[in-house]
């Protein structure tokens, strides 16, 4: 785990392997499903959705066996973010549903914000504002609710400003947008996740081409572009590669620096 919040995730899928091995020869069902999970999640970041989804099946089977509810929801919060990776938006909703529906039960609140984001991703993704703009309230709420997470910067808060951003954007909002996303930038640089920090600079080069200003834009794109191929994650390369934002004529020959300073 320390690898992987680290970056270091060739490191840490090697951790991962071994340590499913040892479990696989103790009997450890529970910490296979576990393994299994964070593996699909780790495969889901790398582009490899086909492992991604043998983990994660591999782990709900094994959870539903041996009737761990709990693992069994974050089972669900695994795939249908490996579903958001896929742009497959219906089925990331459902199992999104069956995530909430279970922790929701058995009085967990440790991963709705996380499933609400992912729903909220999806319904802006096909176009429903208003569902989205509901559920995104709703992952607020639950945000002021973990006295953990509102006491400190959190990933799901850095994420949950970033799709306020999207909203914002979507409404032509575009001076608010900026002010989501610079917020989110700084929780998330203090979260120390560079995923979602990269993700927030695909946004807000995004916004910077809407805006008509090439130079911002060709400068927070190189600066997600490093970031995610330090830490080998195709599918958002492949993302950032659709924004074209890279291949935007410049206006100015003594463009723009970065966005800020400093990096996670």
């Amino acid at each position: 785990m320390l690898h992987w919040k680290a970056g270091k995730w060739p490191q840490a899928l090697t951790a991962f392997q071994r340590s499913l091995r040892l479990n696989e020869t103790l009997g450890d069902v529970e910490a296979i499903a576990l393994i299994n999970n964070n593996m699909g999640l780790l495969y889901t970041d790398q582009g490899h959705t086909d492992l991604a989804l043998k983990h994660i099946n591999t782990a709900l089977e094994i959870t539903k066996n041996i009737g761990h509810v709990h693992l069994e929801g974050q089972g669900y919060l695994h795939r249908s973010r490996l579903y958001l990776a896929m742009q497959n938006w219906g089925q990331a909703i459902e199992d999104s549903e069956h995530g909430l529906e279970i922790f929701r039960r058995i009085g967990s609140r440790e991963h709705l914000i996380d499933l609400y984001l992912t729903q909220v991703e999806a319904y802006l993704e096909i176009g429903d504002l208003a569902k989205a703009e509901d559920i995104l309230k709703a992952a607020f709420q639950s945000l002021k609710s973990n006295q953990t997470k509102a006491l400190a910067p959190s990933s799901e808060r850095g994420r949950a400003l970033r799709l306020a951003a999207k909203l914002a954007m979507k409404y032509i909002e575009w001076e608010r947008a900026a002010q989501l996303l610079m917020e989110s930038l700084e929780t998330l640089q203090v979260a120390g996740n560079q995923l979602e920090y990269a993700r927030t600079l695909m946004t807000f080069a995004e916004l910077y081409k809407h805006q008509k200003q090439p130079e911002k834009a060709i400068a927070v794109a190189s600066q997600a572009a490093a970031i995610l191929q330090g830490l080998g994650a195709q599918p958002d390369l492949e993302r950032l590669a659709q924004l074209k934002v890279l291949d935007l004529p410049r206006t100015n020959s003594l463009s723009t620096g970065s966005i800020t300073n400093t990096q996670p």
